[in-house]
């Protein structure tokens, strides 16, 4: 599946929107849903990495864009006890 920049949604924590302008990834906006904290962990021209919590559960998002242009993305939730709402 080819991956290109919009908004995505980060399972229940929140959504993050991205451009890509020139082989550089772009972050443009990042939105925690009420309840959830963000932390952006890495931002560079080439990799966006951001963590969601809230309580024990943590959600992940990720942006790649390799040599070639080539963009992978990967989102997880992680959690642990009670599940939030």
């Amino acid at each position: 599946m080819k991956v290109r920049d919009g908004t995505f949604k980060v399972d229940k924590a929140g959504t993050v929107e991205f451009q890509v302008n020139d082989n550089v990834l772009d972050l443009q906006d990042v939105s925690p849903n009420s309840g959830w904290r963000q932390r952006i962990a890495a931002q560079s021209s080439d990799d966006i990495e951001i963590d969601f919590r809230q309580g024990r559960a943590k959600a992940e998002f990720g942006a790649e864009l390799d040599d070639g242009g080539r963009l992978s993305l990967e989102i997880n939730q992680k959690l642990k006890g009670p599940v939030p709402s």
